[in-house]
């Protein structure tokens, strides 16, 4: 078959045949052995999946492909979401072997006039939702693919595109196994230094028993006048204002009564604390919170270290086993006062102090790598708008 050679807009129907995905029945599931993996949409949030799908949650073999009828797509497809919330996400892979794909997912099989990771490419810079059908339940069909243009320009500058780009995601996929292993050991070093047995091992030194409520101290100072200091908002990761998080103030226009949060302050979501929204305003001098929170003053505790202990998966246990379930699973309070009467075991002082400026340190290193991450992404993603739409030209050897 000819090779493209010339610069021009292609309609996808032109480039390739789409298949869309198999049934999956749930006895079938869960192999973690077999000839074919058999992606599902979830399967391209794994780690290692971020272009080619590599990892997969359920394998199969002939039998049950050949039991099922099943297609089998060929290494190097181009697979996406078709159906669901999952199109919204804009998610790409390709194939690294002979795949099997779910029914809610589709595939595009490129012919060889093309070059696939060029159309692979292509397809990460266009916004397939905006193909979908309208309605509760966002779905894309083979004929509003089939009608999508992409330009296209020779065989050969096709290959010298994708290696351009392929430079970038092998930068990038550096930077994010980076900052995998840095959250990694960061999650483990945390584990070892709030468990008292591993300190106990390592480091010979004793811990101190101690109850919540004579560390902490609840403060109830509220606001005596509307909009007396900037709204913050607890989230199950980090403090910060409500008008960047969700980009516009969705408090009362009457905050009067709000409580009133320092800096170095505890604050808890009683209703969702199980979720992990509990956290220590390291950030902001002072703000103000829905008054349904709880605020406490830290005491003889660091403040590092405490903001790190909270997180664990430890103390996270704690806030479920002090949780009174309502309704429904997902409707949990947080009973203060069971809280407040447990023990727990802190090093003292004077380690705390050192271990919370070393967490502190890995977090701000995992910071840098996530503002290179970014950067990196947005500068690919210019280059993208410029080379996939024939407004940079390839220089010829």
């Amino acid at each position: 078959m000819n090779k493209t050679n010339e610069n021009r807009v292609v309609k996808l129907s032109e480039i390739g045949i789409l298949i869309g995905g198999n049934g999956f029945p749930l006895q079938y599931q869960g192999n973690d052995d077999g000839v074919y993996p058999f992606y599902k949409v979830s399967d391209m949030n794994s780690l290692g999946n971020e272009i080619y799908m590599k990892e997969s949650n359920n394998y199969v073999n002939n039998d049950v492909v050949n039991n099922l009828k099943l297609n089998v797509l060929p290494k190097n497809a181009i697979v996406f979401a078709k159906v669901g919330a999952a199109v919204m996400l804009e998610r790409k892979r390709l194939l690294s072997k002979d795949s099997i794909i779910d029914n809610n997912m589709m595939a595009l099989i490129v012919n060889d006039k093309f070059y696939y990771k060029y159309i692979y490419h292509s397809l990460v810079n266009e916004k397939l939702h905006l193909l979908s059908n309208t309605g509760a339940m966002p779905s894309i069909n083979a004929k509003n693919m089939y009608n999508l243009e992409l330009f296209v320009p020779s065989y050969n500058d096709q290959v010298k595109i994708d290696e351009i780009l392929t430079t970038w995601d092998l930068a990038i996929d550096k930077i994010i196994k980076i900052k995998q292993e840095l959250t990694t050991f960061k999650d483990s070093i945390i584990k070892k230094y709030t468990l008292p047995s591993y300190i106990v091992k390592q480091e010979g030194m004793e811990w101190i028993e101690v109850k919540l409520k004579d560390i902490l101290v609840e403060e109830n100072e509220k606001t005596t006048i509307n909009n007396q200091y900037d709204i913050l908002t607890s989230t199950v990761d980090s403090i910060v204002l409500q008008s960047e998080y969700f980009n516009r103030q969705i408090a009362s226009k009457n905050n009067k009564g709000y409580k009133i949060v320092k800096k170095d302050r505890l604050v808890i979501s009683p209703q969702n604390a199980w979720m992990g929204n509990i956290n220590i305003n390291t950030k902001y001098d002072i703000g103000i919170v829905s008054p349904s929170y709880k605020i406490y003053k830290l005491n003889d505790v660091d403040c590092k270290y405490f903001k790190h202990y909270v997180k664990t998966e430890m103390f996270r246990v704690l806030i479920d086993s002090n949780s009174q379930t309502g309704a429904s699973i997902v409707r949990k309070s947080l009973k203060i006062g069971d809280l407040l009467s447990t023990t727990l075991k802190l090093p003292d002082i004077d380690i705390q102090k050192k271990l919370g400026s070393y967490f502190d340190e890995i977090d701000e290193l995992i910071i840098k790598y996530n503002e290179l991450h970014q950067e990196y992404e947005r500068q690919k993603q210019g280059l993208m708008q410029q080379l996939l739409t024939g407004k940079m030209k390839i220089e010829k050897d």
